[in-house]
């Protein structure tokens, strides 16, 4: 998948403009790099990304609430993971950073609101109490 070049140089120079770049760049662009292409194998691509650009954003939203975790195999016995970021991240700021993720290195998904995350914490939040 190609990257759209205009977005990796202001990334990778501190050159950010919006709250949405920013918010990546203080908790994203470690793993997933400021061209959104991650590390192969260890760290997923943002760039052309299904779950990121899926009409609805309801399991990226609960993966950045939430965090991730891959098993540990024979193969690969350290398991990867990705925190979560639910205990840190206000609704906005999730909204901003998943809208900037949805709608760069060609990626051309809709925004996400504020409200959208809201419900999808909220939903998080019942099924912990639950358990």
């Amino acid at each position: 998948m190609a990257v759209d070049a205009e977005q990796v140089p202001p990334l990778r120079i501190g050159q950010i403009d919006s709250a949405g770049a920013r918010v990546y760049l203080n908790s994203c662009n470690a793993c997933h790099r400021s061209d959104g292409t991650g590390a192969k194998r260890i760290f997923p691509s943002l760039a052309g990304n299904s779950a990121v650009n899926a009409d609805d954003p309801t399991s990226l939203i609960h993966l950045v609430l939430s965090g991730s975790r891959m098993p540990s195999t024979a193969t690969a016995p350290a398991p990867i993971a990705m925190p979560d970021f639910g205990w840190r991240l206000t609704n906005q700021q999730i909204a901003d950073v998943l809208t900037f993720v949805r709608a760069n290195w060609g990626n051309h998904a809709s925004a996400v609101s504020v409200d959208q995350v809201a419900k999808v914490r909220q939903a998080v939040r019942q099924t912990e109490a639950a358990n």
